[in-house]
């Protein structure tokens, strides 16, 4: 992240079974933020956040949380696709934007112990993809 930032790149990044880890919140030199996480966990994660949001109005802007179980391959694609899609706060609505000078960080810690051996290949090639067009990933 301190490199591609300083680098001038935008970066974002994806937690991928992240939980209620409150890395998005704390990490400097991150453009935009999306995390991915079973349903039940996203619908916790939200009352969470919009009760700290009442002494930290700043963090509402990040991160964009998206429910899906990492092991299904459709939800899976999905979430990434619309995580991808997530933008940071110097981009105007439908402007466009050179994804040519975006970093993207996929972070996985300790998820991959519940996926299955066919689905932990399975994200990891999803993510890959779902980079493609940026300027870079890194796990």
């Amino acid at each position: 992240v301190t490199r591609a930032a300083a680098a001038g790149r935008r970066v974002r990044l994806v937690g991928l079974g992240a939980g209620f880890d409150t890395r998005s919140l704390r990490l400097e030199g991150v453009w935009c933020a999306a995390e991915i996480d079973l349903p039940d966990v996203v619908a916790q994660k939200k009352e969470i956040l919009a009760r700290l949001a009442k002494r930290r109005p700043e963090i509402l802007s990040r991160p964009t949380l998206l429910a899906a179980d990492l092991n299904d391959a459709a939800q899976t694609a999905s979430a990434l696709r619309e995580a991808m899609g997530v933008v940071g706060p110097a981009d105007g609505v439908g402007g466009a934007r050179d994804q040519a000078d975006e970093h993207t960080v996929f972070v996985c810690e300790a998820l991959m112990i519940y996926l299955d051996d066919a689905a932990a290949t399975r994200l990891v090639r999803l993510c890959r993809d779902a980079a493609a067009e940026s300027g870079g990933a890194s796990f």
